[in-house]
């Protein structure tokens, strides 16, 4: 059920016409340039960016915190 549902954020976010980069091309680029994997551009709802945000972090690639994520790590005193 899980894999369907990231296959299908997957299919949606990627195009044929994106370039072919490993994790090991976009980890070089974020040391060199600071690129990481754009998810915020790449998929408008916040529940497949925070799928694809951890899937691609366990497998390495470089990736940011979605901006929804960032907004609960601090406590929540007022």
């Amino acid at each position: 059920m899980i894999a369907n549902r990231l296959r299908e954020i997957w299919r949606r976010a990627c195009s044929p016409l994106h370039p072919k980069f490993s994790a090991a091309t976009w980890s070089s680029l974020e040391r060199v340039m600071g690129w990481s994997v754009p998810l915020e551009h790449m998929l408008s709802d916040a529940s497949d960016q925070l799928m694809m945000y951890y899937l691609l972090r366990t497998k390495m690639w470089p990736v940011k915190e979605p901006v929804d994520l960032q907004l609960f790590d601090g406590d929540d005193e007022e």
